[in-house]
């Protein structure tokens, strides 16, 4: 059984000219609550992870950090990877066909709309957005990621709910 959480960042700061560009943009107040809210949840209901993957993008590192701590999971073993800031859903495929099957139950931290669009792929009903702060949870009846879009898959939930 292979298990992936879906997390989009918390909510950030609007690009201003003056503060960088969208790659720099941080968290702000209600990203940083609803992102603790998030990890509370998953701490609350038991759920851990193998493995982090984050954008590198700032809100993106931010929020994967705050869910990490509220995992116990060490800041130091979340892995960066490029392409979940500037690539499409086709890369989140591609990463996970090369992700080692001894991790079970993988986390990755993004930005839509490539995270709505990968998840949209397994759910009968599409959603519109996976909004800031929040999570997807996806069960694969398999022990090996590439075989995830030729096996039954189940949604568990999506926190928060609108």
């Amino acid at each position: 059984m292979k298990t992936l959480y879906i997390v989009r960042h918390g909510k950030a700061m609007l690009r201003a000219t003056d503060q960088g560009g969208d790659f720099d943009r941080q968290l702000i107040e209600k990203g940083i609550v609803r992102s603790i809210k998030l990890a509370d949840h998953l701490k609350k209901i038991e759920e851990n992870v193998d493995l982090i993957i984050a954008s590198p993008a700032n809100r993106a590192i931010e929020t994967a950090r705050i869910i990490a701590s509220g995992l116990n999971f060490p800041f130091g073993s979340i892995q960066i990877e490029k392409g979940l800031y500037s690539e499409n859903e086709s890369f989140i495929f591609d990463l996970l066909s090369q992700t080692s099957d001894d991790f079970s139950k993988l986390m990755i931290v993004g930005h839509n709309p490539t995270l709505t669009n990968f998840l949209n792929y397994f759910l009968e009903t599409p959603i519109d957005w996976l909004k800031t702060s929040s999570i997807a949870c996806l069960q694969f009846d398999t022990d090996e990621w590439t075989e995830i879009t030729r096996v039954e898959v189940r949604l568990m939930y999506i926190y928060p709910r609108k």
